[in-house]
């Protein structure tokens, strides 16, 4: 129920997010979206990329405001999650969230 409610959430908050918000053109000095990254670009990032990559998923996402986005950047890169990062981001937030982290 609780992984409903989370994907829920962050369904919603994703709607809702204004186009404005989003950037306007293409930089490759800023970090991609985790969005669209693949477990490959995300291995060879740096931890603090990594970290402001992980603060941006949870910003757009809704994620629990307590969660620490480096608990998320540890937990993708401790966890196989298959080639789709997204799919990885959303797994550890419901693993974290259960675990009441």
């Amino acid at each position: 129920m609780k992984a409903g409610i989370v994907l829920g959430t962050a369904l919603a908050c994703l709607v809702s997010a204004s186009a404005a918000t989003l950037p306007q053109t293409f930089d490759d000095s800023q970090p991609q979206s985790l969005n669209f990254m693949t477990l490959r670009d995300w291995r060879r990032s740096p931890p603090d990329e990594k970290i402001a990559l992980a603060a941006d998923f949870m910003r757009i996402f809704c994620v629990r405001p307590a969660m620490a986005p480096a608990r998320l950047a540890d937990c993708l890169d401790r966890e196989e999650h298959g080639a789709a990062l997204f799919d990885g981001a959303m797994a550890c937030v419901k693993t974290l969230t259960e675990a009441g982290d």
